[in-house]
């Protein structure tokens, strides 16, 4: 599980809104050692996200909470944004060529943001899916006490 602190901005029903830190993408760019994109962060400034969460613990407004979000939801969610509109991009141009024997360059150019579009609506479609069965849904499992530290009240 992935886990992040954050602060409860408002509380509505099960549903709790959580505002978290941006923070550097990993270790190495905390340590000044990684490949760039940790500098690219400080430049343009860390910003606060808001996200959606349903609640294990009863939270008030202004609890500092840890939200916890499940590995295989990152990984799924990174599958639908990037790999499927980039597959069904590339089997689109494919089957224009399957079809024709030889069509011209601006044919596949259309064929292949046709594909891609596709993609986009299928990843977007089948994420709205996935977080209504909950599946992608992060969680605020705890609060934080003690200068953050994370403990189940």
């Amino acid at each position: 599980m992935i886990q992040e602190r954050g602060k409860v901005i408002s509380v509505l029903d099960d549903v709790v809104v959580v505002e978290t830190n941006g923070k550097k993408s990993c270790v190495k760019c905390n340590n000044g050692t990684g490949c760039g994109a940790g500098v690219l962060q400080d430049f343009f400034g860390r910003k606060n996200h808001s996200l959606k969460a349903t609640s294990v613990v009863t939270v008030r407004q202004g609890d500092m909470v840890v939200v916890e979000v499940p590995e295989r939801a990152v990984l799924l969610s990174a599958i639908l944004m990037y790999l499927l509109p980039i597959v069904i991009m590339l089997l689109a141009v494919l089957m224009i060529n399957a079809i024709a024997s030889e069509p011209a360059e601006s044919i596949q150019i259309f064929f292949a943001f046709f594909g891609l579009g596709i993609g986009i609506f299928l990843s977007r479609r089948f994420s709205e899916i996935y977080f209504e069965r909950g599946l992608l849904e992060p969680k605020v499992v705890a609060h934080c006490i003690n200068r953050g530290e994370a403990g189940i009240r």
